[in-house]
């Protein structure tokens, strides 16, 4: 399991997007589960669980 806090820490939305796909693809290739908090959620297909 991977845990990443404020991954939206000085990026625009669009970057957001960018960094969440890459963690997300590298994250199924070794099989890690990743959790992450945000500000903004990304808009791009993964996961989301507003707490």
């Amino acid at each position: 399991m991977l845990l990443i806090d404020s991954v939206d820490l000085g990026l625009t939305h669009d970057e957001l997007n960018t960094v969440v796909n890459i963690i997300d693809r590298m994250a199924r290739r070794v099989g890690y589960q990743v959790v992450m908090s945000s500000k903004v959620a990304p808009t791009s297909n993964v996961g989301i669980v507003s707490i």
